[in-house]
């Protein structure tokens, strides 16, 4: 897997981006889940309008900050963002209502094992 780097702004989500990006090419369980994967979702942060993407095509994992042909976006506010990064499973705050999903939600949906393991980077990492 690949990875492509992006500049940080100090707040959680470009810091949660750098991890991920950083920490996916070491993530093997994100491998069973990518064979033929194309798979483009966002990321906002509702409190500063930050916003991010996450890509991935087959083997590699990509991501930006700024926004992208997103199926669907995460959009919550950066104390979730930092509960995220801190270890919290990324259904929790789902389920929670902490964070929510706009867009193609049924996508989210069929491919959410690729998903959790691509944030499961970030908890496996500490």
């Amino acid at each position: 897997m690949t990875s492509t780097s992006i500049s940080a702004t100090g707040g959680p989500l470009s810091g949660l981006l750098s991890d991920i990006l950083t920490q996916a090419p070491s993530n093997s369980a994100i491998m069973p889940h990518a064979t033929m994967a194309h798979l483009t979702f966002g990321l906002k942060d509702t409190d500063t309008a930050e916003t991010g993407w996450i890509r991935v095509d087959s083997a590699a994992v990509t991501g930006g900050s700024g926004n992208a042909d997103a199926r669907f976006t995460f959009e919550a506010g950066g104390a979730a963002w930092r509960e995220l990064i801190a270890g919290m499973p990324i259904n929790r705050l789902v389920r929670q209502g902490k964070m929510v999903i706009s867009g193609d939600a049924r996508n989210c949906v069929q491919n959410w094992l690729l998903v959790f393991e691509i944030f499961n980077t970030v908890r496996k990492a500490r």
